[in-house]
Order: C-alpha cells, then structure tokens, then sequence
C-alpha cells in the first residue's frame, strides 16, 4: 500500500497528486511511514508530512477532516 500511495504522489497528475492523503493508527506508524514513503519519492522536498495522518490524537490527527482521496493503513 506504501508504494502505491509513494506512485500517487509521484503522478504527473495534479488532482491525484494533491488531493491523496494517508491515515495511519498510531504516531509511531506514521514515523514508519514517512521513512518508508520518503525514499520513494520523485520530488525530496515535497511536504509529505501534511499528507500523512493519523488516528490518533495530536498534531496529525485526521478525525473530523475531510480529504478527497484516502489510503487507510490500519
């Protein structure tokens, strides 16, 4: 699923490309994503951080936002 959500973020396709997100259960694995899906990534200083969430309370806490296209790693 990370590399699927790495490719859309690597999309030539804008709408694809900025509207995906992914929400993951814990802060820890949100630490793993993040390393993961930053090596894979076409553009290194792409702002991958406001595009993973998480469903735990804190600074990325994702419930009660709403996002166009979700990737959910849970």
């Amino acid at each position: 699923m990370y590399d699927r959500f790495a490719s859309d973020l690597n999309s030539k396709d804008d709408v694809l490309r900025d509207n995906t997100v992914l929400i993951v259960y814990k802060n820890e694995d949100r630490d793993a994503a993040l390393n993961y899906i930053k090596k894979k990534l076409d553009n290194p200083n792409m702002d991958l951080g406001s595009k993973i969430k998480t469903m735990e309370k804190g600074e990325h806490y994702a419930q009660g936002l709403q996002f166009p296209r979700v990737y959910v790693g849970i």
